[in-house]
């Protein structure tokens, strides 16, 4: 199940009604004027490869009329690695794109517009 905990909206992707109430709570603090940060592969990476992005934070976006501001983080994996609760000091670089306008995007054609911030995070990670 979906549950605020804090100010994190955990989602719960096991659960397709919690997960998309989760987003529900996401819109109305978008609509309440808050940022809402969303990792779109939904996980971590275990070998450091970009996964697909997931089409919720695209969705929520488009409706709540809010750009996509895509943000890079390189240096994770070896701080916090997938399927690890260990955490370790050592030095990220977190790289902020332009802003992707969403106003008037239909979401039908998030497929092709979703691929826009992959490309755009893969380009600005590359040293």
């Amino acid at each position: 199940m979906g549950h605020v905990a804090g100010r994190f909206i955990f989602i719960d992707r096991k659960n397709g009604v919690a997960a998309r109430r989760s987003i529900e709570v996401a819109g109305q603090r978008i609509h309440d004027g808050d940022s809402v940060l969303l990792f779109p592969e939904g996980t971590r990476t275990r070998d450091g490869t970009l996964g697909s992005f997931k089409k919720g934070g695209f969705h929520l976006a488009v409706k709540a009329g809010v750009p996509i501001v895509p943000v890079a983080l390189l240096g994770t994996r070896r701080a916090h690695a997938a399927g690890s609760l260990l955490l370790r000091s050592g030095t990220m670089t977190v790289i902020i794109g332009e802003p992707i306008a969403t106003q008037g995007s239909p979401t039908r054609s998030g497929q092709s517009r979703r691929a826009r911030p992959r490309r755009g995070r893969g380009d600005a990670a590359r040293p």
